[in-house]
């Protein structure tokens, strides 16, 4: 008997297709598991006739048809695989609610952040979003913790002048004929306190920041601002090398975990890998893998007649985490690396080493930093 079943919306028919062998029966407990795990009743329709199998098309048994698609062939996927694929089609409808409509650019007028905001505006091109460029004013402080309140007036002013002038200087060396209309505005605070409460704002839905400062003196403190920003914004932060130009995100590489993929953390992701029609790449890095491999493919077929996008699910084993990974971006020569920025205790901050601010230290490759 057929099944059908609904959630979040969507309707879903579920075939397993094989001969009822050992790897069948252990492709059938783990999706019986994952539609438990996913509150999810329902029966599911058996294909064992071999010529309907041989119609299907299928490269090998057993395998998965989700809505008359393969998805799974030739492969006994973990239970952690077919909830992450069942929940990315389940979820699809909500996914393209959460496109990014208007990205926030911190600058400090260096280099660095014009490069930041050259890449922003050619997203903000491709993806039909607005920008606005801001400058966090830190007011002067003696010794005693006092601030100057009689300055400030004249130093926005003479912020107001330079902002409007890198803001100039930056549309001059847009490429395209189409002028992004830019927002600006200087504020006065500090700037990781201030970026966090714009991350917060129901408007910002993105926030692009350079990961050098104004100077190598300053540059480890300009560095530490970026990644306390993105660990603790309320939106997702994409920090930008120096020497980064936008290319359309056609490989994007997701650091996974399994245990962090809720459904608003991740849509900004899955709706930009859908406008790009990326290669995405779901990669978990384990300490051990079945059956002693080094590395396990999981392609999910006919991801792109659901999302607009390819989908693989990668495993591999690894004892250093961040090194693991940017061979592997190099690998793919991916265009974008995303992390989820968990966030922890106060004690784990302190004693914890985080891969994503290790990352960070050492990206090459944009790094899109999501949240929980």
């Amino acid at each position: 008997m057929s099944s059908n079943f609904q959630h979040s919306g969507q309707f879903l028919k579920l075939e397993l297709l094989g001969i009822g062998s050992m790897r069948d029966l252990a492709f059938q407990k783990n999706l019986d598991q994952s539609l438990e795990e996913l509150g999810i009743n329902s029966t599911i329709e058996h294909i064992r006739d071999i010529n309907t199998l041989l119609d299907y098309g299928i490269t090998g048994i057993p395998a998965l048809r989700v809505n008359e698609r393969v998805i799974f062939q030739n492969i006994v996927p973990q239970v952690e695989d077919i909830k992450l694929v069942l929940r990315l089609i389940q979820e699809q409808k909500q996914w393209k609610r959460k496109r990014i409509r208007r990205i926030i650019v911190p600058t400090d007028f260096s280099p660095a952040a014009s490069n930041a905001l050259q890449y922003a505006l050619a997203l903000a091109k491709d993806i039909k979003a607005k920008v606005k460029v801001v400058h966090i004013h830190q007011p002067q402080m003696d010794i005693a913790g006092n601030i100057s309140i009689g300055d400030i007036p004249t130093e926005i002013h003479r912020k107001q002048e330079k902002l409007d002038q890198f803001i100039s200087a930056n549309q001059e060396n847009v490429k395209s004929k189409e002028k992004t209309n830019l927002e600006t505005e200087i504020i006065s605070g500090f700037p990781v306190e201030e970026l966090r409460r714009i991350s917060k704002q129901k408007d910002t839905d993105l926030i692009i920041m350079s990961t050098r400062g104004q100077s190598n003196i300053v540059e480890k403190i300009i560095g530490n601002i970026a990644i306390e920003v993105g660990r603790k914004a309320g939106c997702p932060v994409l920090l930008v090398p120096q020497k980064a130009t936008f290319q359309a995100w056609k490989e994007i590489v997701f650091a996974n975990d399994y245990l962090h993929n809720r459904a608003d953390t991740i849509a900004p992701l899955i709706n930009l890998a859908s406008k790009f029609h990326s290669e995405l790449h779901f990669v978990n890095i384990a300490d051990e893998l079945p059956n002693g491999d080094l590395q396990q493919q999981i392609p999910v077929g006919n991801a792109h007649n659901f999302f607009e996008f390819n989908l693989t699910i990668n495993k591999i084993k690894g004892d250093h985490i961040i090194e693991t990974l940017k061979s592997y971006t190099t690998a793919v020569q991916a265009n974008l690396l995303v992390m989820t920025a968990v966030k922890r205790s106060f004690l784990d901050s302190i004693f914890h080493k985080s891969q994503t601010k290790q990352m960070f230290y050492r990206a090459d490759t944009p790094l899109l930093l999501l949240h929980e």
